[in-house]
């Protein structure tokens, strides 16, 4: 409980008071460009603090009072009493960028022409490719989402197709001294007496006419 509450008083105090101050500078009619220099310097120190901290944290985050320490020196980068933030980049950042400035220019001028070649080259093809792994996507999830409804509506057909069950016994037998045929039947379903029925006539008309 005691880690959340300081990360969100650093969030505060590190981040949001900071971006503030630097909004109402920007804003006004006539920028104070000394507040706008330091502020610029602030987020400088703290862009490269917030870098060490990726790393640090996975090593020096069990010492005790390291959450407490971070909080105070952010403090102390921006306290109008202190103004940490020009002595730390005047003394040590400004030094150290200054003699590499060369070499580094150096460098992100390779890395931004080796990152264009390799755009040019190869940027088409991820695109298409891109392209088409989003279209196959969206053919499969309208794909997935036909199945249930296909499914659904065969299973409606067959069931309005199929005939309706029936547990129709009907035994005819000869009577032999009307000479007429007698049915035995037990019907559950009006709609199978007439093919009974018809059978019963049928058989009759013939045992009639001698058949």
């Amino acid at each position: 409980m005691v880690s959340i509450v300081l990360r969100a008083i650093t969030i505060l105090l590190g981040y949001i008071y900071p971006a503030y101050e630097c909004f109402k500078n920007v804003e006004r009619p006539r920028p104070d460009m000394e507040s706008l220099r330091f502020w610029c310097r602030y987020w400088i120190i703290l862009a490269v603090l917030t870098s060490m901290e990726r790393v640090g944290d996975a090593y020096i985050s069990w010492l005790p009072l390291y959450a407490e320490a971070k909080l105070a020196f952010i403090i102390y980068l921006w306290y109008p009493r202190t103004k940490g933030t020009t002595y730390i980049y005047s003394t040590y950042l400004k030094p150290f960028v200054a003699s590499y400035e060369g070499e580094i220019d150096l460098r992100l001028n390779e890395l931004k022409t080796q990152a264009s070649d390799v755009a040019s080259t190869y940027g088409p093809q991820a695109s298409a490719y891109l392209q088409s792994m989003f279209a196959d996507l969206l053919q499969y999830l309208a794909s997935q989402s036909a199945t249930p409804q296909s499914n659904q509506s065969a299973e409606s057909s067959r069931a309005s197709s199929a005939p309706a069950p029936s547990n129709l016994q009907a035994t005819i037998v000869d009577d032999e001294d009307s000479g007429y045929d007698i049915i035995d039947e037990e019907l559950e379903h009006p709609e199978a007496e007439e093919p009974v029925a018809a059978a019963y006539l049928s058989r009759n008309r013939r045992k009639n006419q001698g058949w």
